[in-house]
């Protein structure tokens, strides 16, 4: 079916549905206020008073000039776009071009059938209004302008650019016709809560028969895919599989399962898990949430696959319940996720035993966030002393360079105390290394995970489909588990020298308990025991009195 096709199958679908004709009607009485409000204008010389725009003006930046271009066509009441813009050598705008949004001739590229197209004329009827800027020594000065145009002038809200449906209001739209309203309803209660947006009825019937294709669609994709995972839950002994329905209409927010083998990996290997969450994978801005945890081969193993549509507390509240469900109550001992406050709520609620540890990456990139605006020139050496901070091996160290952070930075202390100083042993070097992790400071795994399935899928994706290059990546780490089996029966060589010399007993009894991988690990710790550069530690004796979990 070719695209017109398509748009006038989706347009009848709804037709039969909707009263178009209040719709129609809605868009009539925009119009017509539209015009009234716009022949109550004065003339432009009146409308230009506060945002004029005159040969040799000049501004002290590019951004001031197009506000002010833009300011000065909302208020004349016509449309611009951005024609022309020449840049120097070194990537510096020289020379910028705004014309009316009724400027030039259209040209048709291809020849349309009448009977497959609606009858439309283009906007393009040669509107001779320009306006051209120039930088020179830095300053930028209005070079030449042509005020003339050939067509009837309204008020800004019939402009085109600022027609634009807000995240807001496509939000509220998507909740109304989830829950049944009709377009000319969705309609009047969006003007109704946005009195002073520009409301396009026929805008927003657009975005409603965009999110109710959406909606059909989803339906039969979800049902497909869930139905898929039930019929191997009944083929194969062992899987869990849940999904989770909210509304009169049942619409999917949430799956969640986990394979045999994967629930198996959860029961060997649930010491220390890892969480993240990825968008933009498939069709309905639904969220992709891994759990992935290290085997014996110091390889990430995914234990727990969930796809939801939301990032709240209770959202994840149901992910690690369903976690829980399904390994018989078995919580990780250590979790790292992302620091989302909605996560850390549901981990402290649903996993009271457990280690929650936060991403060091997500911290840093939150400082720079939220903080290197406020700091400025100095945000560089906060880093630095935040880094020493974070990884003091003793508390009282720690204390001291905490509370000396928050006072040399009394500009990031509110968001500090705020972000970060509500729970220190999360992600302080001095707690966290209290309990076994693996090594993991960062959910650097999970990213790694979520990069590979995004080669594969997109934005355009069905869940059916993401759901099948999910299982073909867990088959690609169990074959490769296979291959290091086979491997690993080979006879291993140990490193000569400073092994054999120094801790031959020790790795002799290593080698009957460690695979290949982590033995590797033990022996490169070997290897640079004898490089170690000695720190003297003052008042040590607290350490000993220190519990280790």
């Amino acid at each position: 079916m070719d695209k017109n096709a398509h748009k006038r199958s989706l347009f009848e679908l709804y037709s039969s549905e909707e009263k178009i004709i209040d719709v129609d009607r809605l868009q009539e009485d925009y119009e017509s206020e539209s015009t009234l409000s716009s022949s109550s204008f004065e003339d432009s010389n009146k409308k230009c008073a506060i945002f004029g725009l005159e040969e040799s003006d000049t501004f002290e930046n590019w951004d001031l000039a197009e506000r002010q271009v833009e300011n000065y066509s909302k208020e004349v009441g016509f449309g611009i776009v951005r024609r022309r813009i020449n840049k120097n050598r070194h990537g510096e705008i020289k020379r910028r071009t705004f014309e009316c949004q009724n400027s030039r001739k259209y040209c048709a590229k291809k020849r349309a059938d009448v009977e497959e197209t609606r009858e439309r004329e283009s906007v393009k009827i040669g509107c001779p209004w320009k306006v051209n800027l120039s930088c020179n020594k830095g300053v930028i000065r209005v070079t030449s302008i042509c005020k003339k145009h050939n067509h009837p002038l309204f008020g800004n809200r019939n402009i085109a650019s600022d027609r634009h449906l807000s995240p807001e209001m496509l939000e509220e739209i998507e909740f109304l016709v989830n829950v049944g309203c009709e377009a000319g309803l969705i309609i009047c209660m969006l003007q109704k809560w946005f009195p002073d947006a520009v409301i396009h009825p026929k805008n927003v019937y657009n975005a409603i028969c965009l999110f109710r294709r959406d909606q059909k669609v989803m339906k039969t994709d979800a049902a497909e895919t869930y139905d898929k995972l039930i019929k191997m839950q009944r083929e194969e002994h062992g899987w869990f599989v849940e999904a989770r329905l909210e509304g009169d209409d049942n619409h999917l927010t949430g799956f969640f399962w986990m394979r045999p083998s994967q629930i198996e990996l959860w029961q060997k290997f649930h010491d220390v898990a890892i969480n993240d969450n990825t968008s933009q994978i498939n069709k309905y801005r639904m969220y992709l949430s891994l759990t992935i945890v290290i085997d014996n081969h110091v390889r990430s193993r995914m234990v727990a696959t969930a796809v939801v549509s939301d990032e709240t507390k209770e959202t994840y509240q149901w992910i690690l319940e369903c976690l829980l469900h399904a390994t018989n109550g078995l919580a990780p001992r250590v979790l790292f996720t992302d620091a989302d406050a909605g996560m850390i709520a549901a981990i402290h609620e649903t996993l009271p035993s457990t280690k929650h540890n936060y991403c060091i990456w997500h911290l840093r990139k939150n400082l720079e966030k939220n903080l290197k605006g406020k700091l400025r020139n100095k945000y560089n050496d906060f880093i630095k002393e935040w880094n020493k901070c974070r990884n003091s091996f003793s508390e009282e160290e720690f204390q001291r360079r905490w509370h000396g952070l928050l006072k040399n930075y009394p500009e990031a202390q509110k968001y500090l105390e705020r972000a970060l100083g509500t729970d220190v042993t999360g992600w302080a070097l001095c707690f966290t290394h209290r309990s076994f992790n693996a090594g993991v400071q960062s959910t650097q795994r999970v990213e790694s995970y979520n990069a590979l399935i995004k080669k594969s899928v997109g934005s355009s994706t069905t869940l059916y489909e993401l759901d099948i290059q999910i299982q073909l990546q867990f088959d690609k780490e169990e074959k490769f588990e296979r291959l290091e089996e086979q491997v690993n029966q080979n006879p291993t060589i140990g490193l000569p020298n400073v092994i054999k010399r120094y801790f031959k007993r020790i790795d002799g009894i290593i080698k009957k308990y460690l695979t290949p991988q982590v033995l590797k690990i033990q022996h490169g710790q070997m290897n640079e025991s004898l490089l170690y550069c000695v720190k003297k530690i003052e008042n040590w004796e607290h350490l000993l009195e220190r519990k280790i979990v």
